[in-house]
């Protein structure tokens, strides 16, 4: 009998039925970032304009001749400059937009594998098709806003993600993801820098691999920065600290209220809300308990978990202005 024809047998129907699910999820996904493609956050024309104007005069800024670096991610700069160059080459450059949909869509499924596989890694097991499908419909509803808004958020987590997969395997070319990631979202240094200190500390990799691959990923950046802007910090960056003010008590409360859903029929909202968070972080609690082998295994989950909650630390303190806290007039 032919190879094929026997590999062919050996398919269950369970596995067809699995993989027209799988295609089936992500055409709809795909479906959605098409359709959806209008509601495109501002920040996300800043960045096509920078990215056109970097192909088509040689110079990523949004105005010609400022050299401001307006973008806080100059990694997702350089990718759409790649792909306005492309587009540009094959007369599709009138349906940029169109074209960051699908190719967004495209990488928040990546992430839902990549994730999915983390999560095996983490765990030593397979999950089941049910387990998969609750993680990645949790994983999605974080990626879809921004990643319909066409921005650079799943890009980012999905080259994180990607940095963890390799680390989980041992392999040092997985610093050198985290490296890029920095670039492309800023607040992804938290979760590098702790990465690093981790093993280093375990003694998995030596200071050496860690710091070169770093290196790999990251300091090109850093010499695109200081070739164009002549400096790594961006200007958006210091705009926003001066313009807004607002105390870290009320930054706190507002990303709580916008995280939960709405009621309209519910005469006390603020009470549902707070129950609403109460439960998350009960279900969080119980899960870490009830997973809590995989503590024992690495400290990756552990770094995650951490990373994140500093993050949203970092970002009620800067969010404050850090200056008195004073609210605007």
């Amino acid at each position: 009998m032919h190879p094929k024809m026997d590999l062919l047998q050996k398919i269950t129907k369970r596995q067809w039925l699995v993989a027209f699910a799988n295609l089936f999820f992500a055409g709809i996904i795909v479906i959605i970032h098409v359709q959806l493609r209008q509601y495109a956050f501002d920040d996300a024309f800043i960045h096509f304009r920078v990215a056109r104007n970097f192909v088509e005069m040689g110079a990523p800024y949004y105005n010609a001749h400022d050299a401001l670096k307006v973008s806080t991610s100059s990694g997702w700069i350089i990718f759409l400059a790649m792909i306005y160059w492309i587009a540009k080459i094959i007369h599709i450059e009138n349906n940029f937009s169109l074209l960051i949909s699908t190719i967004n869509a495209l990488i928040s499924i990546c992430g839902l594998i990549v994730y999915t596989k983390v999560v095996e890694l983490f765990l030593e097991r397979r999950l089941t098709i049910l387990q998969k499908l609750f993680l990645q419909t949790i994983i999605l509803a974080i990626l879809l806003p921004s990643s319909i808004g066409l921005m650079e958020t799943p890009f980012a987590l999905l080259t994180a993600g990607l940095g963890i997969y390799f680390l989980l395997r041992a392999k040092p070319l997985g610093f050198a993801f985290l490296g890029i990631a920095i670039y492309l979202r800023l607040e992804l240094l938290i979760l590098a820098v702790l990465t690093g200190s981790m093993a280093v500390f375990q003694g998995k990799f030596k200071l050496f691999q860690i710091l070169r691959y770093f290196i790999l990923g990251f300091v090109p950046f850093v010499f695109f920065d200081v070739y164009y802007f002549h400096t790594i910090i961006p200007h958006s960056i210091i705009a926003k600290s001066t313009v807004f003010s607002l105390t870290p008590l009320n930054t706190l409360i507002t990303i709580l209220i916008q995280s939960l859903p709405q009621f309209s029929a519910i005469s006390d909202q603020h009470l549902l809300e707070s129950a609403l968070f109460m439960i998350i972080v009960i279900m969080l609690c119980w899960t870490v308990f009830r997973e809590r082998i995989i503590f024992k295994i690495n400290y990756y989950p552990a770094l995650l978990c951490f990373s994140s909650f500093l993050t949203l630390g970092l970002y009620i303190l800067l969010a404050a202005g850090i200056n008195g806290g004073e609210s605007p007039e």
